[in-house]
């Protein structure tokens, strides 16, 4: 274990426990469960560190119990962990609520009082803080990550539950890896908070640094990055995650939540930057490393996220279908989370790669109401990605030849509604190259190309300042269609050939799922 090679430490502990008497062993399954965790293992560290508090003493339950959770949740499991960190809660005092209206209720009343309380505190160490009051800061730090990248209640809720804690405490480690999660809950606001979250990433970064914390440190760097891609900043968001994961890489164990969410997030910056060619390398390697260790968080992430757009660019729409449905398959509990977003989002982008818009319409029209009701809509490229699917979805059927000219029109008015509300987002160049971009594919079904022509030179100049190749090469594409001559012909061929680069194989389906329209020349 000493010497990183924990595989190989796991087995040593197992076969360890199989020589040792029963009334022996709970330091030995801890130590097991420690190497397990190390190794990137959840599932099974959560098992070794459970059977060591069956034989540990009073004092020691609880905080096996809780490592036990935290793996659970860190590595996908997320039923089992809640039910083990429920219990653990309860044994501290605390409640993880149950009813839809509780879960609201106390994820408005911990926000606010984190915004009345503000972010200063006094600093103590560690060893000066109760015993228990450390234990509920922990408990709250595994479900507030562990529930991050699923539910966009109860992440938020405990989260701000576990700043207040670590505030009040004053641990300064404990303060630093809380302030550098909450930047990245700050900057789903998007630009109306900028400087609250740009004070966040500071504070975190600036706390780490003083206490020269490795984990504080690669954590609180690899959250600024996530915080930049959630505020829309990919090619910021890439720099500060590759810093990150390397910080966490070379100087600290036990860190596979961290280093998973920086590769999840690096290959989501990559999709947006429209790098698909490596992040069909980057993200094939992260769902093997995932499955091999049987970590569920981030193989359904990569699954449910990204290797569908893999499998549309090689022109395999079936094997998109089968990736997302995989990434969904261990989808737990009865209510709509981030994972059924994904499934409806994803089907009904490929609907659209495969010419079949009605589906992907009703999908998206059937599921918008519960956007809303999981507030989906307070992460601000949620508020820009989904009006912006909902009006392609919209468009692509008014083309369909079916359609009489009052039912075109009136898609066409709701696709617009929707281009307004991309339009209100603001902030940076990518919403409003997403707005110029289906207002000309608007203007394409109505007929008016010479406005179709000038919207999509717009929306390219904006998605190359943006640094979105995929969409900007999209652009060109449909740009090179509407231009007469050689000009036009010259525009198709370098946008094809901009896209086979990225392993686009189809680039007419790929156009046709990010701009619908009468493109024909």
């Amino acid at each position: 274990a000493a010497a990183l090679a924990f595989d190989r430490a796991a087995r040593l502990y197992r076969w360890a426990l199989t020589l040792a008497p029963a009334s022996d062993d709970t330091e030995t399954r801890e130590r097991l469960g420690d190497a397990l965790s190390n190794a990137g293992r959840g599932a099974e560290a959560a098992e070794a560190y459970l059977a060591a508090a069956r034989g540990a003493p009073s004092s020691r339950t609880l905080e096996l119990r809780r490592k036990a959770a935290e793996q659970y949740l860190i590595s996908g499991h997320v039923e089992n962990g809640l039910e083990i960190v429920r219990l653990v809660l309860e044994s501290v005092g605390m409640k993880l609520p149950q009813s839809r209206e509780g879960i609201i209720v106390s994820f408005l009343t911990s926000r606010a009082r984190l915004k009345l309380r503000g972010l200063d505190f006094r600093e103590q160490p560690a060893s000066a803080v109760p015993p228990e009051q450390l234990l509920r800061i922990d408990a709250c730090w595994a479900v507030a990550v562990g529930l991050s990248l699923v539910d966009a209640v109860r992440g938020p809720d405990f989260q701000a539950r576990h700043l207040l804690l670590a505030l009040d405490a004053g641990d300064p480690y404990r303060v630093a890896r809380a302030l550098a999660l909450e930047a990245v809950f700050s900057a789903t606001g998007g630009p109306k908070v900028a400087a609250r979250t740009a004070e966040i990433v500071e504070r975190s970064l600036e706390l780490s640094e003083r206490i020269r914390h490795p984990h504080a440190l690669g954590l609180a760097t690899t959250m600024a990055g996530t915080a930049h891609y959630m505020s829309g900043r990919w090619r910021d968001g890439l720099e500060q995650l590759e810093r990150g994961a390397r910080i966490l890489r070379e100087q600290c164990t036990g860190v596979t939540w961290e280093r998973d969410t920086a590769d999840i997030f690096y290959c989501t910056a990559l999709l947006q930057l429209g790098r698909w060619k490596e992040l069909a390398t980057r993200c094939e390697e992260l769902i093997r490393d995932a499955n091999a260790r049987g970590d569920l968080y981030a193989e359904n992430h990569a699954l449910i996220e990204l290797s569908w757009y893999i499998e549309l660019a090689r022109d395999a729409p079936d094997k998109a279908r089968e990736a997302l449905e995989r990434g969904y398959s261990h989808k737990v509990g009865d209510s709509f989370d981030m994972y059924d977003m994904l499934r409806v989002t994803g089907t009904a982008a490929i609907d659209l790669y495969t010419g079949n818009p009605e589906p992907a319409r009703s999908a998206i029209e059937g599921a918008w109401l519960r956007f809303h009701t999981a507030f989906f809509f307070q992460i601000y490229v949620l508020r820009i990605e989904l009006p912006n699917l909902r009006a392609r979805t919209r468009i692509a059927c008014a083309s369909l030849p079916d359609k009489t000219p009052r039912q075109r029109d009136s898609l066409l008015r709701a696709a617009e509604k929707d281009i307004a509300q991309i339009t209100e987002e603001g902030g940076h160049l990518y919403p409003r190259a997403h707005a110029a971009m289906a207002q000309a594919c608007v203007a394409t079904v109505e007929g008016k190309m010479q406005r179709a022509r000038e919207l999509i030179e717009r929306a390219e100049h904006a998605y190359s300042a943006a640094d979105m190749e995929i969409h900007a090469a999209v652009a060109a594409f449909r740009l090179g269609q509407v231009t007469p001559g050689e000009r036009g012909e010259a525009l198709i061929a370098n946008a094809t050939a901009r896209l086979n680069a990225q392993g686009v194989r189809s680039p007419e389906r790929v156009a046709l799922m990010f701009a619908p329209g009468h493109w024909s020349r």
